[in-house]
């Protein structure tokens, strides 16, 4: 609220001497008249601006309450205490009211006397049973006890436990559940207690009695009591005074906005969610959140997903509409700018097609997808002889041409989704003259096309029996007009239907007379197939089902393992029955026990066996000794578990021995199909084809997509398709500063498209540059950022590719204000915690000014110590400046956010407004930050994780990555506030062994708020600017060698050199790997070499003076330098800083400024500063 400063410095005048100072009307007077404070303190100086206290935000719903609270009415507190005797009135409170929400959050205890729950009913009050039921700060006071010193309207209603939670400070062996009060913590002065507690000498502590005090202290004075007891003149000051209930600390508010139920979760793939200004009040923003429905959690077959549009308001999200998407699980780009959002299918690789959506993969033009297992009769021309024609190449005269598919046989080619299987003699070759008609079934785009030659323009026709062929001449039309539109070179896989010639004659060569086509029955729904080595890492193999680059084709056999001696049922494919998931016995060991099936049985067949009995790999081992050409998988037709009670489940085989890393034949798992099951049991033996050119319908109808990109225009309800010869993408990111959007290909191509008119066209734009682009890659599940674009104070643009080539922490900067022509500028590598593995998320700020980069560590990734201290990798985020990019350096490193935290968790994500960052850090919650230059600089300033940190003990920290705090988006039009996506997770579910459906739910979105930060009253401004340094070797680029590990490769030599540069220097300054940062290592000039690296502040000495001391060991032989990892290359090097005049801080900031350890000048040490600066916002 605006403070009236004449209200405040009347009211500061009100309080008792001694309390005058404590208040504090910092910033007054002002030119205005008023200051900026936290709305609580108008509650109670009653000093606004324009004498009356905005209303608080309020309450609701129960759910934006702490767990051991509820949402009441303010009307209906109010009544209740109106209702009240005189003599109890005062006793009762309806504090926080009135509010913008008409509801305050109270405990709740006192809900059954009032009844005054906005939803109409009291939620259970459950009360306390130990002072560890209550949070930090309060104890359980016995509820008998209260109500008989104090009575129902000062301790609510009797709860279902014996006591209630109520603050320390009123804490008495008489009123406490258990005759003790809980001991405060100890400290040696106010910076050791906790936000709203000071610090206050024991002996005085001492003096409400020992309970509330505990022993005295060994190691420290003083104890943490809170600050009103110092305020109210109870308890004096271990210093002396009182701190400042006004010190600026930052607060954060947490609060539930979005709770999904059922089956519907967010969407985990990418940019999940956007935020959008605009709406009936200027305060009022749309957030957009991509959202899975897993409706049969059975299966995945019957999954959709939709983007739903929600306007948040005071009232929270409230959903205003949904956008049904193409597939069930696609590639979204939600651009900030608003009004439009981009939808493309997603490219994964051939091993994760199997494992994913593969349907929403899938483009037309590209093999069958998603792949079926196609059967049928062996002879196909005796049990459907109509599916045949007959003819003479001589009725190419006849007027009607040679008819190859009778007229009703052409509605089944044209829906067959699974395989057309052809068999024919008749094949042609050679010129295309004019009067040619062809008429055919394009396998590979689901069409009928007619090619009529009107001209002669010389091209060759080749039918082969399968595919159509068209060869340009040299010379002459463009190759796409002398081939009809066909695509010239390229064989075609078609279905003819018709072939004629108006006069009669044709320069084609024609042979045969028979040509049959039959569009076969299929599997669908196909089955993952995963094959583990004996270190239990998954295997790819080049016969797993979306590998396959030719058709299996043979008649296929249940098998009997009765021919072997088998237990069980004989199609187990079993030599006794065991635990599935016990090991197989080798070949070895099945070939000499004579475990090998007759010769004939299954030998060049496919080997059809059903689920269950023993281990697929032993299923697997015994008909690849029988001879099979593959073996079918398929779900036991007698096992209700896998037919109706358990998820798409998975074949795992298991190899026992490292030498053995593959399969020799393919392994193909499907569902039960009864009339494939009816077949082979019938000992029919049935034709069976698995490959590329066999498909199967897809789900739910869905038709095969043309790939490219869909836009939705939102002011319209509309969608327009665009590009579609871009087929399917691997990811695809708007630009937040122009109108760009960043796509990486299927192959792994850069490409950016313009969206200035995204309801039109989509131009696509084919980078150049003066180095070749890096492939582009699918980065792991937890990075959702390939590129950072960037709009510079120079008025260019800049693009930062992160870890373009999947591994190895490298950043690529690239001047790209032309967009058609990039040109490279620097390279990074984020070798900081790991040499090559964990970078996480890479976030440019909105003024382009600084990169803020995340690790995602945790317990799978970045193994093996990088820091020479004992710290987990992957708990800091690290600050560049972006202010010198044309410089053609490596960005610097301003600093490093130290994080605490947790086991298993990482910093999932992070957003910024201004200079203040909100990060994501899983289940430790969230960590707001300051970036700007304060004595704050680079600091969590607030941290919250009580809605966040579910139950999970360390035993299962794996899972820690995986719940609590996820993406954050920034508000558009509210002031440091933030959307978190929360995820959560069952422990017990979780100990179970079940599949991650049944423990982990991403189903709620919270809105955290940063509220009462003033950086001017956090504390003196002072800060250690870093030193921006390098070395030069006078060595050849890669000739040097390491008395560790030996010589490396040049591809390892960069990462090698930088770690050695990075150990030198901490050894030879006694510094910790926090304080310096090696950035990057290159070829220099001719025949040298470089290395960048950054002092950064902390303990001991200041990045000046270690700079200082650096450059005095290199002048000094036998010092510290000359005995490190650099030892041999240290008399052959130059050490010298970098400047960035744009980085040089304002002299009105320096103004008798010293550096810390008493040097002066040289622009390094630590400053005092008068900062006139307030928030975000400097002159």
């Amino acid at each position: 609220y605006c403070e009236d400063c004449g209200g405040c410095l009347s009211f500061m005048q009100s309080l008792p001497a001694a309390q005058q100072a404590t208040w504090g009307c910092g910033g007054c007077p002002t030119i205005a008249g008023g200051i900026c404070e936290a709305v609580r303190w108008c509650q109670i100086a009653n000093d606004g601006v324009d004498s009356t206290c905005p209303e608080t935000v309020g309450c609701n719903t129960d759910l934006q309450c702490l767990p051991d609270q509820y949402c009441r009415s303010c009307i209906d507190c109010a009544r209740y205490k109106n209702s009240l005797e005189p003599t109890v009135r005062d006793a009762w409170y309806c504090e926080g009211c009135p509010s913008q929400r008409g509801g305050s959050c109270a405990a709740r205890e006192f809900c059954p006397l009032a009844q005054d729950a906005m939803s109409g009913s009291c939620p259970e009050s459950y009360g306390c049973d130990l002072h560890d039921d209550c949070r930090r700060g309060d104890f359980c006071s016995s509820w008998q006890q209260c109500e008989a010193e104090f009575g129902i309207y000062v301790c609510g209603a009797q709860p279902e436990q014996r006591g209630v939670c109520r603050e320390d400070a009123f804490c008495t062996v008489s009123r406490s559940v258990d005759g003790q009060c809980p001991a405060p913590n100890a400290c040696r002065g106010h910076a050791d207690c906790r936000e709203g507690d000071f610090c206050t000498p024991w002996s005085e502590c001492a003096r409400r009695g020992p309970n509330l005090c505990g022993p005295m202290l060994a190691h420290a004075d003083g104890v943490c009591l809170p600050v009103a007891e110092c305020v109210r003149g109870r308890h004096s000051s271990i210093d002396g005074q009182c701190p400042s209930v006004t010190e600026g600390r930052a607060r954060l508010t947490v609060e539930e906005v979005l709770r999904l139920n059922g089956t519907v979760q967010l969407a985990t793939r990418h940019q999940a969610m956007g935020v959008w200004s605009g709406g009936p009040s200027s305060y009022e923003e749309r957030v957009l959140a991509q959202l899975h429905d897993f409706k049969n959690y059975q299966t995945q077959s019957d999954d959709s997903e939709h983007v739903a549009i929600y306007r948040s308001g005071s009232d929270g999200l409230q959903e205003i509409k949904q956008v049904p998407l193409s597939c069930s699980e696609v590639e979204m780009s939600i651009p900030k700018q608003g009004e439009f959002m981009y939808e493309s299918r997603i490219a994964v690789s051939e091993f994760d097609m199997s494992l994913l959506h593969a349907e929403c993969s899938c483009v037309i033009g590209q093999s069958k997808c998603p792949r079926g297992v196609a059967f049928g009769a062996e002879n196909l021309e005796a049990s459907d002889p109509q599916g045949c024609a007959t003819f003479s190449t001589a009725d190419l005269a006849d007027p009607g041409g040679i008819e190859f598919l009778q007229p009703d046989r052409l509605p089944a080619i044209q829906g067959c989704q699974s395989y057309v299987d052809i068999k024919t003699d008749f094949t042609f070759d050679g010129i295309a003259a004019r009067g040619l008609s062809i008429q055919f079934f394009r396998l590979d785009l689901y069409e009928f096309t007619t090619v009529n030659v009107n001209t002669d323009y010389g091209a060759r026709l080749i039918f082969d029996g399968n595919g159509l062929r068209c060869i340009p001449p040299s010379g002459g039309a463009p190759a796409g007009i002398a081939c009809f539109g066909l695509p010239a070179d390229t064989v075609i896989p078609v279905v003819l239907s018709r072939i004629a010639h108006e006069t009669g004659t044709s320069q084609l060569t024609m042979s045969g007379g028979s040509y049959c086509a039959w569009c076969l029955s299929s599997i669908g729904g196909l089955r993952p197939v995963l094959l583990y080595s004996a270190a239990g890492t998954v295997q790819r193999n080049s016969l797993s089902l979306y590998s396959m680059k030719e058709d299996f084709r043979a008649p296929a056999r249940l098998m009997n393992s009765a021919l072997i001696g088998g237990e069980g049922n004989p199609h187990f494919g079993c030599t006794r029955i065991v635990d599935p998931y016990l090991p197989a016995p080798t070949l070895a060991e099945l070939r000499d026990g004579g475990k090998i099936l007759p010769a004939g049985h299954v030998t060049d067949r496919w080997c059809v066996v059903a689920t269950g009995g023993c281990s697929v790999m032993e299923k697997y081992e015994l008909c690849l000794l029988g001879g099979a050409i593959g073996v079918l998988l398929m779900d036991d037709p007698e096992d209700p578990v896998v037919l109706g009670n358990q998820r798409d489940p998975i074949a795992q085989l298991w190899f026992r021995h490292d030498s053995q890393e593959t399969i020799e034949i393919p392994v193909v798992y499907a569902p039960q199909n009864a009339a494939l099951w009816q077949m082979l049991t019938d000992d029919v033996s049935p034709m069976v084809i698995v490959g590329p050119n066999v498909g199967a319908a897809m789900s739910d109808g869905r038709a095969p997509s043309r790939g490219g990109i869909r836009v939705y225009d939102a002011s319209t309800d509309t969608w327009t398709s665009h590009v579609r010869q871009l087929g399917a993408l691997r990811w695809m990111e708007h630009s937040n500063v122009r109108k760009l959007l960043f796509v990486c290909t299927s192959e792994g191509k850069i490409l950016v498209l313009d969206t200035r008119n995204p309801s039109l066209d989509l131009d696509v734009i084919v980078p150049s540059s003066n180095e070749p682009l890096p492939t582009c890659f699918t980065a792991p599940m937890t990075r959702d950022y390939h590129v950072a674009d960037i709009q510079h104070k120079n008025g260019r643009f800049y693009t930062v590719v992160i870890e373009p080539e999947a591994v190895g922490n490298r950043l690529l900067f690239y001047d790209t204000t032309n967009p058609r022509e990039w040109r490279k500028v620097s390279e990074l590598h984020a070798n900081w915690e790991h040499a090559s593995d964990g970078l996480g998320q890479v976030i440019a700020t909105e003024d382009g000014t600084r990169l803020l980069i995340t690790w995602h560590c945790a317990i799978f990734r970045c193994s093996g110590p990088t820091a020479t201290d004992s710290r987990r990798p992957g708990e800091r985020i690290y600050v560049l400046s972006l202010e010198e990019l044309d410089s053609n350096f490596a960005p610097p490193v301003l600093g490093v956010v130290e994080l605490e935290m947790s086991e298993g968790s990482i910093v999932r994500d992070v957003a910024c407004t201004g200079m203040i960052c909100l990060a994501g850090l899983t289940w430790d919650g969230v960590a707001a930050i300051d970036l700007a230059f304060g004595p704050k600089r680079h600091q969590v300033i607030a941290k919250h994780d009580t809605r966040f940190k579910g139950d999970i003990p360390a035993n299962i920290a794996n899972t820690r990555m995986l719940s609590g705090a996820q993406k954050v988006y920034a508000s558009k039009v509210k002031a440091d506030h933030f959307y978190v996506e929360r995820w959560s997770v069952d422990k017990d579910a979780y100990a179970q062994g079940t599949s991650y459906l049944d423990w982990l739910r991403f189903d709620s979105v919270w809105e955290v708020a940063i509220e009462g930060y003033d950086r001017l009253a956090t504390g003196e401004p002072e800060y250690d600017p870093a030193v921006h340094a390098f070395l030069v070797f006078e060595l050849e680029w890669g000739s040097m060698t390491f008395s560790q590990g030996g010589a490396v490769d040049l591809a390892g030599f960069a990462t090698r050199l930088e770690r050695s540069v990075a150990v030198a220097l901490q050894d030879a300054l006694g510094i910790s790997s926090r304080q310096v940062v090696v950035t990057r290592a290159a070829p220099y000039e001719d025949s040298k070499t470089i290395v960048d690296f950054h002092l950064l502040g902390g303990q001991g000495p200041s990045p000046e003076t270690l700079y200082e001391m650096l450059m005095t060991q290199l002048k000094t032989p036998g010092s510290a330098i000359f005995t490190g990892p650099l030892a041999q290359f240290v008399t052959k090097a130059r050490l010298d800083r970098r400047t960035y005049p744009s980085m040089t801080d304002p002299p009105s900031l320096l103004q008798g400024g010293r550096d810390r350890d008493g040097g002066g000048g040289g622009g390094g040490g630590r400053f005092l500063m008068p900062y006139p600066c307030f928030r975000n916002k400097c002159p």
